[in-house]
């Protein structure tokens, strides 16, 4: 007779460094996630020792009753298992949504406890195991050395770092005795163990909330990125929008915030006017730093240094075609013609104090009241809002299909549209924008800027005065 389970165990072993770098990618891939989004967090990883899951098979088999080994293999879900142990458990819908927009989920998540039956008489006075399990794919994202890791199904964990550590505790010693049964008193040691972890988690969110309350009190600059994601979490959950944000490559924007001096709760606070978790799938990293560089060329000039360096470290210098973009002549020439539209269009609504709609940018809801005003036409606005989308993609490491040539072309016909309008009102707002921008460039010329250095901010008021 057939033994499936010593079939599998074989096929298994051969498959063994398979389901371990598929394991260690996928945690690669949430590890750099995690931190980029300012979510504090341990990951781990492992495939499953063959030894002990052969243990595992035979007792399985006395119910499974395995006729082929294929049926091993879809019974076994997590043969490939990632851990995210958190630091602070209220980060878990920020994890969530992260998880699903990198990750391709099989099923839903499974969420404990569960509501399964004990497998032992001992009656829990404390709920046990809380955690959330996702049945996941990588992602084909182009690279060779991953596209055969793209079919691996992977468990991903994601519990807070207490309960990770008392799950481990009572899955060895419950699940994977090693001398026979544990007694009621081991048993109800293990449930006291759980209250004090559950009570723990709770310290863990008063603790996180401190944190919080002080970072926005404090006045001083944020210390790393993780004080300015907690700072800007709570400034959303303040602002009463709802769903929860998602806030993007926070390590580059604390980075670009230091280097232009905004890096305090005080000096970025105006900025977070109008944020919104879901603004046209816009991270609130890219609705902060849009906020900043629609209007300002060296501060756009430093944020695309910030990202593409970002992008080279992420990439272990894979980040050069990025950097490239960097200098390129025809964005520089793009977006500082675009700069020259968005000071018109400011000129042309004095006084205009925007409350940015939850699916508009700072550019389309200015040119929405221009719309309104009858100072923009219908054309006009849906070629400003077609140049925005195009700036955006550029700006936030999609430049790929972006023609800047053309866009840069586009931006200054739309500007002479302006310059020759019939209407006096705009024509003066033309005018009243080149001055500020002569006035600017003067100054600048006036002005040695240093070297670029994380230690250097740019000195905007001199520059902008």
């Amino acid at each position: 007779m057939t033994d499936i389970v010593a079939d599998f165990i074989r096929s298994y072993r051969r498959q063994y460094d398979f389901y371990r770098t598929a394991a260690q990618l996928c945690a690669q891939r949430c590890e750099q996630l995690l931190e980029n989004n300012g979510v504090r967090a341990m990951v781990t990883f492992r495939a499953k020792r063959p030894d002990r899951l052969e243990d595992k098979l035979r007792k399985r088999n006395e119910k499974k009753k395995y006729a082929l080994v294929d049926d091993i293999y879809e019974d076994i879900v997590d043969l490939a298992g990632v851990r995210a142990a958190l630091y602070f458990p209220a980060d878990r819908p920020v994890v969530d949504r992260l998880f699903r927009e990198e990750f391709s989920l099989i099923g839903d998540p499974k969420k404990f406890p569960d509501g399964s039956p004990p497998r032992h008489p001992y009656e829990k006075r404390f709920s046990g195991y809380w955690a959330t399990h996702y049945r996941v794919t990588l992602r084909d994202d182009g690279a060779p050395a991953q596209v055969r890791y793209a079919d691996a199904r992977i468990e991903i964990q994601v519990a807070s770092v207490l309960m990770h550590a008392w799950s481990e505790v009572e899955h060895d010693l419950v699940y994977k005795p090693l001398s026979g049964d544990l007694s009621e008193d081991e048993l109800a040691v293990l449930d006291e163990l759980n209250g004090l972890v559950l009570a723990g988690e709770i310290a863990l969110e008063r603790l996180q909330r401190a944190m919080e309350a002080r970072v926005a009190r404090s006045g001083a600059k944020f210390s790393n990125h993780y004080e300015l994601a907690a700072f800007l979490i709570e400034a959303v959950k303040k602002s009463g929008a709802d769903g929860e944000p998602i806030l993007g490559r926070v390590d580059v924007l604390h980075r670009f915030l230091q280097r232009i001096g905004m890096d305090t709760p005080e000096k970025v606070s105006p900025k977070l006017a109008g944020l919104s978790p879901h603004r046209e799938g816009k991270t609130i990293s890219e609705q902060i730093v849009d906020g900043i560089v629609d209007s300002d060329d060296e501060a756009l000039r430093i944020y695309r240094e910030e990202y593409a360096g970002a992008l080279a470290r992420t990439l272990q210098g894979g980040g050069t075609a990025t950097t490239s973009a960097v200098g390129d002549q025809d964005f520089i020439s793009f977006m500082t013609s675009w700069t020259d539209l968005m000071r018109i269009l400011q000129e042309a609504a004095p006084g205009f104090n925007p409350k940015i709609a939850p699916n508009l940018s700072q550019a389309q809801t200015l040119g929405s009241y221009l719309l309104e005003k009858g100072i923009l036409n219908s054309i006009q606005m849906m070629r400003l809002t077609q140049l925005d989308k195009l700036r955006r993609s550029y700006i936030h490491g999609s430049p790929l299909g972006v023609d800047s040539t053309a866009a840069r072309q586009d931006v200054e016909q739309l500007i002479e549209e302006l310059r020759s309008s019939e209407q006096a009102d705009i024509r003066a707002a033309v005018e009243r924008a080149d001055a500020h921008k002569a006035k600017l460039l003067a100054a600048r010329s006036r002005i040695k800027q240093p070297a670029s250095s994380h230690s250097q901010p740019l000195d905007r008021k001199r520059a902008l005065s």
